[in-house]
C-alpha cells in the first residue's frame, strides 16, 4: 500500500535560492535573452561565456532576481538550446568563477536567505495562533456525548 503525500501548505514561505542558484538564473537569461530564434550553438556558448561579465549585477539586475518569487509559465521548448547543453554550460563556467565573482551571487544568497527566515518565522507564528485557535474552539464547545 502506498502513503499518501501531504499536500504541500500554499501559504508557506518559497525556499531560499543558493548563490548557484541564481548564478543559473543569470546565465540562463544571458544566453536565452540576447539570442534570435534560431538555436544556440555550441560556438555561441563560448563566445557568450567570454564576454558573460557575469561579476556586473546591475542593481536593476538584483532586484529583478531577489524579486522572483512566482514561478516562471513553463514552456516545454524554447527551442534555443537543450536543457542538458545549458546546464553543462552553466555548471562549467561556475566552476572557473573566481571568489570575487561569485561574491555578486553569495550576497544575493545571502539576501533570500535573509527573506526566507523572516517569511518562515511569521509562517509559524501563523499556523502557531491557528492551531491555538482550532483547539480554543473545540474546549469552548459542549460535548454533546455528556449528559
Amino acid at each position: 500500500r502506498t502513503k499518501k503525500s501531504k499536500k504541500a501548505d500554499k501559504d508557506a514561505p518559497k525556499r531560499f535560492r543558493t548563490a548557484y542558484n541564481f548564478f543559473f538564473m543569470h546565465e540562463r537569461e544571458v544566453l536565452l535573452g540576447s539570442q534570435p530564434e534560431s538555436t544556440v550553438s555550441s560556438d555561441a556558448l563560448s563566445v557568450k561565456s567570454s564576454s558573460s561579465g557575469c561579476g556586473q549585477l546591475t542593481d536593476a539586475e538584483t532586484k529583478k532576481m531577489l524579486s522572483k518569487t512566482e514561478k516562471r509559465k513553463h514552456v516545454w521548448a524554447h527551442g534555443k538550446i537543450e536543457f542538458r547543453d545549458l546546464t553543462a554550460h552553466v555548471a562549467r563556467k561556475w566552476r572557473t568563477l573566481s571568489e570575487e565573482e561569485k561574491q555578486v551571487f553569495n550576497r544575493l544568497a545571502q539576501e533570500d536567505l535573509a527573506r526566507y527566515r523572516k517569511e518562515l518565522e511569521e509562517y509559524e507564528e501563523k499556523v502557531v495562533s491557528t492551531m491555538q485557535d482550532t483547539a480554543d474552539k473545540k474546549e469552548a464547545t459542549p460535548d454533546s456525548n455528556k449528559s
